[in-house]
């Protein structure tokens, strides 16, 4: 009897064993084969510690996996073309991370994960093509992370989730174009707080989601539901009365098309959005804005105007301020913003338009003269009909500012009072000639980037920048002849001009400190041959910096062929023959022929390429005649130094090359 005890102690020993822990650091499949010799390469192997991947499309079936009862990291199956079911995996009860499902154009449904009860964290499904609904998940019971949902074409509903109660983090259900309802959600009674319902074009109610208990939501977005009309479940409804957090519901039909309808469908008015958002994509809901929202003239939020039926905003006319961004997109019909003149305070950004947002008759900004209090991003982008921007004439400060693609643009009026963008400012694909209109911008403390404006002449409208905090890039500009307008910049990061393929000359640059470069880009400017502007050879000989310099005209070739013509020697002659300097270039020891008529006091100086003085050669009077003076510079590093001399009548300067 007690060796039998002790028998039996073994087995069960053995047993526990075998069902132990493995594979700590997971495992990858790519093959069938794989699959099939799990067991044997893997013997006991039940609880995986790590994660399981099922990925590169040659697997047919997962029963080598039978076995599996645990695992404790995630499981991801992507892109199996011939996987139709889940089964294989009928013993396998938790998952400590996420499900992800993923991209296998067969799979129907998830027969095979009838024993699953517990996803630790995400459960996603997305672009499983011929997925009709989740049948095999029938004892699912809790998801801890988000239940994201998408881009499942033929997915009609949610049954099989019948045992679902909890979603610990978010619902998101996006673009499942077959979708009609909700049902198999019945039994859900927490979403996690947010809930995200968007483009379900054939989605028609929402019902099943009755069960998610009143005050359990923080975020509710229900937008671009096309034949959604019915959203006041009870959960919606309570969160509404109260929101502790933003609301986006627009772009569904009448009943959930704004905020205010589905507070009506719920028997009580909607007071202003304490979080926001504002949409206004029809003119009846910028008419009716205050019907809907008696009263709100401070916006808490976003707000959002456009839509292809909104002709105009004058029932706007009242709005004073718009805590978030202020967006203006999708405009088909809207040629002015004419209603936001009460608009003095943005707190977020201004966008008007975007790469896939325009506005298609917007002719300027007029209607938001008085916006004066806004120091965030402005981003004017692909407003076809946009000729200035009158009506931004109040913003003297910007962060970011973006100015792009603009075929009617015929400057920027608009923007004289704009006196510096704190971060950077993009002018790109415009039809401008000229940048008239930002005459009073003397600093941009990020990129200056002006490119991709084939009609851009010259930079008239910028010459009182003075500071660029960053890169100076000037790029595809196929006009573009000078850059003579930029004489007032004392200070960039880096300069790159590439690809302008009328530019001669760098003349525009000569007051940059060469010092305070960071990296120089001169490419593919084919007409390009003056370069050796003072700025270019400070840094290029004077610090000997990084550059690369290639495939520009004959005399800007490379940087070799600029550095010879830096070093050129010339009389430094200003006004008249006063004063000639020899040698120059000097490899240390530099004469100052000054030639005067009568006695005269003169002031003979030397400064470094910051405009510092390094030195004070005369201070004194001279007499009529030739005066030579020296200077003995063989203890300062090569570079490029100025000098300035001074008489009772008159002053002279220019520079001076070491290279010892």
């Amino acid at each position: 009897m007690k060796n039998l005890y002790i028998l039996l102690i073994l087995v069960v020993m053995s047993v526990r064993l075998m069902g132990q822990g493995c594979l700590p650091e997971g495992i990858t499949f790519t093959t069938q084969a794989q699959i099939d010799s799990f067991a044997v390469n893997y013997p006991g192997c039940t609880e995986i510690e790590g994660s399981v991947y099922v990925m590169n499309g040659q697997v047919q079936n997962l029963q080598g996996l039978i076995n599996i009862t645990l695992i404790d990291g995630g499981l991801y199956i992507f892109g199996q073309d011939d996987l139709t079911s889940l089964s294989g995996l009928d013993n396998l009860i938790s998952i400590g991370e996420t499900l992800e499902i993923d991209n296998n154009s067969n799979l129907v449904n998830f027969m095979g994960l009838q024993s699953l009860t517990t996803v630790g964290s995400d459960m996603i499904v997305v672009g499983n093509y011929v997925l009709e609904n989740f049948e095999g998940l029938n004892s699912l019971s809790n998801v801890g992370g988000r239940l994201d949902i998408a881009w499942n074409n033929i997915l009609l509903n949610f049954s099989g989730l019948e045992n679902l109660n909890t979603v610990g983090v978010e619902l998101y259900i996006f673009s499942n174009h077959s979708l009609s309802n909700l049902t198999g959600l019945e039994n859900l009674s927490n979403a996690g707080g947010v809930v995200q319902i968007l483009y379900n074009s054939n989605l028609n109610s929402i019902q099943a989601l009755s069960g998610i208990a009143p005050g359990s939501i923080n975020q509710m977005d229900i937008y671009g539901n096309l034949i959604l009309n019915e959203c006041n479940i009870p959960a919606f409804c309570d969160y509404l009365m109260d929101p502790t957090g933003v609301v986006n519901i627009y772009q569904n039909d009448d009943g959930c098309n704004n905020p205010s309808e589905v507070a009506e469908s719920c028997g009580f008015e909607l007071d202003c959005l304490p979080y926001g958002n504002y949409w206004v994509a029809t003119q009846q809901e910028a008419d009716n804005f205050f019907q809907n929202y008696p009263g709100c003239t401070d916006l808490k939020g976003n707000l959002h105007i456009g839509g292809q039926t909104l002709n105009y905003v004058n029932g706007l006319s009242g709005i004073n301020s718009v805590e978030g961004d202020l967006l203006i997109q999708h405009n088909y019909s809207m040629n002015n913003l004419i209603g936001l003149e009460s608009l003095t305070s943005v707190g977020g950004d201004l966008n008007i338009g975007g790469f896939e947002e325009w506005n298609y008759y917007l002719r300027n900004m007029v209607g938001l003269e008085n916006l004066v209090n806004f120091d965030g991003n402005i981003q004017i982008i692909g407003n076809e009909s946009l000729e200035n921007l009158h009506g931004l004439n109040g913003i003297d400060t910007v962060n970011d500012l973006t100015i792009s693609c603009y075929p009617s643009m015929i400057d920027l009026s608009g923007l004289d009072s704009l006196t510096s963008v704190m971060h950077d400012f993009h002018i790109t694909g415009n039809s401008l000639k000229h940048l008239y209109g930002l005459e009073k911008i003397d600093s941009v403390h990020g990129n200056l980037s002006i490119g991709g404006s084939d009609s851009l002449i010259d930079l008239e409208g910028l010459n009182s920048l003075n500071y660029i905090g960053g890169e100076l890039r000037i790029s595809y500009n196929k006009s573009l002849n000078n850059l003579t307008n930029l004489i007032s910049v004392k200070s960039v990061g880096d300069i790159a001009i590439m690809n302008n393929e009328s530019l001669t000359s760098l003349s525009g640059l000569d007051s940059i400190n060469g010092q305070g470069i960071s990296y120089m880009y001169i490419n593919d400017n084919e007409m390009l041959s003056h370069c050796e502007v003072v700025s270019v050879c400070e840094y290029l000989i004077g610090i000997n910096g990084t550059a690369v310099i290639s495939n520009n005209a004959l005399g800007c070739e490379n940087r070799e062929t600029i550095e010879a013509a830096c070093t050129v020697g010339q009389k430094e002659i200003k006004h008249n023959d006063i004063c000639t300097v020899f040698p120059n270039p000097s490899s240390g020891r530099v004469s100052f022929s000054i030639t005067l008529t009568e006695p005269s006091p003169v002031k003979l100086v030397i400064m470094n390429g910051l405009g510092q003085q390094i030195v004070s050669l005369a201070d004194e009077t001279l007499p009529s005649g030739s005066n030579i003076l020296f200077w003995n510079a063989g203890q300062l590093p090569d570079g490029i130094y100025y000098y300035k001399l001074q008489t009772d009548n008159q002053t002279v300067g220019g520079k001076i090359v070491l290279m010892k």
